[in-house]
């Protein structure tokens, strides 16, 4: 009995490990390829991706991926997509299939405090050893592949975003710091010049340092 739940055990890690190894980046490779509803050259098209297109890998079945690209999503042949290496970008929006809390690394364990309902819209931003990296509001961190799935973007979602956004982020700690006065070589909210207004709100809003 417990050598057959060992496993069973071992059956579903296997299985979910092999889901969420699947996730990744993929570039279009050929001219002009067709995104379809299904995995068969007789399926109907949905759309028609060029040369150089990144998309979402979601997983693969035979010599089909299954993939997103803003929201849609479709089956596209193998032979025409390579697969990248792991990176940050504009990959669309998606939304949880289920309770989860987010985390602060792909790994199971470094589980935050912050949770998601079922059905929360995100921005999908890229992927990282088989984990989502999502941002919701001001908040980064990632989910397992199998908790999120792409979706058209809502209103709300876009506006959640856009709100937090890079530059939205460095508009609104600059202003912060209206009606401090200029200093020549100032660096600090007791007085600043150009460039250190600059580096102090980079630094401040998105601990970038120059």
């Amino acid at each position: 009995m417990l050598t057959f739940g060992l496993i069973l055990v071992m059956s579903v890690l296997m299985g979910v490990s092999a889901f969420a190894s699947q996730l990744g980046i993929g570039k279009v490779t050929g001219s002009s390829v067709n995104v379809r509803v299904l995995p068969a050259l007789s399926a109907a098209r949905i759309t028609q991706l060029t040369r150089g297109t990144e998309v979402l890998i979601l997983s693969q079945k035979d010599k089909w991926y299954e993939i997103s690209i803003n929201g849609e999503i479709g089956y596209m042949s193998a032979d025409y997509v390579a697969r990248q290496a792991d990176k940050t970008g504009d990959f669309g929006y998606g939304i949880t299939v289920e309770y989860t809390p987010l985390y602060s690394k792909p790994d199971m364990d470094f589980e935050t405090d912050y949770t998601l309902d079922q059905g929360s819209g995100m921005k999908i931003l890229g992927t990282e050893k088989g984990w989502f990296a999502v941002q919701i509001g001001a908040k980064k961190g990632y989910l397992p592949a199998d908790r999120l799935v792409p979706a058209k973007p809502t209103a709300e979602m876009i506006a959640v975003y856009a709100a937090h956004s890079p530059s939205m982020v460095i508009v609104e700690t600059a202003k912060k710091y209206l009606g401090v006065r200029y200093v020549w070589g100032g660096q600090s909210p007791r007085g600043f010049d150009c460039s250190g207004l600059v580096q102090y709100v980079y630094k401040e809003g998105l601990n970038y340092t120059f």
